[in-house]
């Protein structure tokens, strides 16, 4: 439906965001798995599961809306990480899987199929999160990627602007560091909860009906 006032527009500050992998063994989403890849991101609507992606549209912006990229975002969370192994042992693995996501994952934005921007996770902090540990076996666990300040996110030197129908995606490729490889390591959970998102952090300008 064309917008009756197409002279008004609503600013907001909305970030948009998508999952890797979310969830616990056996029950991962939006996928079983992050090996092979790179993985695409931001190229699935959302489809009543808020926790995933809140994406309209697959991979572009509806009519009506373009979206100014002033920061991203990289979310990463382990919670009572534990292999077979480590169960017996009764040891949490929290701290190697976080070592070895913000080590290995790296991130590219593609708009139009022309790469926008680049870097690993470590240097997209999420601003966000818990901060503490849990004790016991994990007492050094870090709880986000980063200080869990909005001070300390990454904010692009220069705005990246989507417009409608724009095609844009994000591949999150793993590179492994010697024999470790983070999604070897989820595959091999057998308890414990993990999620790994990103965030496009930014203000989406919108038709107001």
């Amino acid at each position: 439906m064309p917008n009756p006032n197409p002279m008004h527009k609503e600013r907001r500050h909305q970030p948009f965001w998508d999952t890797l992998i979310r969830g616990t063994p056996g029950a991962y989403l939006p996928r079983a798995t992050i090996t092979g890849g790179p993985h695409r991101m931001f190229t699935t609507a959302q489809a009543g599961v808020i926790s995933t992606t809140n994406m309209e549209g697959a991979g572009s912006l509806p009519a009506g809306q373009t979206y100014l990229i002033l920061a991203l975002r990289v979310f990463l969370y382990f919670r009572q990480v534990q292999t077979a192994a480590a169960v017996v042992l009764g040891v949490n693995l929290d701290t190697t899987y976080y070592h070895h996501a913000i080590s290995q994952l790296y991130f590219q934005l593609f708009i139009a199929n022309k790469e926008y921007f680049a870097a690993p996770a470590w240097y997209m902090p999420s601003g966000g999160g818990l901060a503490g540990d849990v004790g016991g076996h994990a007492t050094d666990a870090f709880y986000t990627n980063g200080t869990p300040s909005h001070a300390s996110i990454l904010r692009l030197a220069r705005s990246i602007k989507l417009t409608p129908f724009q095609n844009f995606h994000v591949l999150a490729t793993i590179a492994t560091l010697g024999a470790a490889s983070i999604a070897t390591d989820i595959d091999n959970m057998a308890a414990g909860e993990v999620s790994i998102q990103m965030l496009l952090d930014g203000l989406q300008l919108r038709d107001v009906l």
